[in-house]
């Protein structure tokens, strides 16, 4: 995950990130995982924080979008706010 979308997710008032995988299952991560669990490298894109596959859960919800967050800027992809 880029550093910086950590940080907007967070002045957003984010909860976490949320991964879709080919086979359709659906991992999250809050963002307190990340602060401990998180590992942060640079391999020439830009500064990444990664989390080792045994700090993800499965997803408890499927992703839901409430008609009145339509209208609302925010990151969308790979994140629940």
């Amino acid at each position: 995950m880029d550093r910086h979308n950590l940080a907007e997710l967070r002045r957003l008032a984010g909860a976490g990130v949320r991964l879709q995988l080919a086979s359709g299952e659906t991992l999250e991560a809050t963002l307190e995982m990340f602060d401990r669990h998180g590992i942060g490298i640079d391999r020439g894109y830009g500064e990444q924080i990664v989390l080792r596959l045994e700090h993800w859960s499965k997803a408890r919800r499927a992703w839901q979008v409430r008609e009145s967050d339509t209208d609302t800027p925010r990151i969308t992809e790979g994140i629940w706010a």
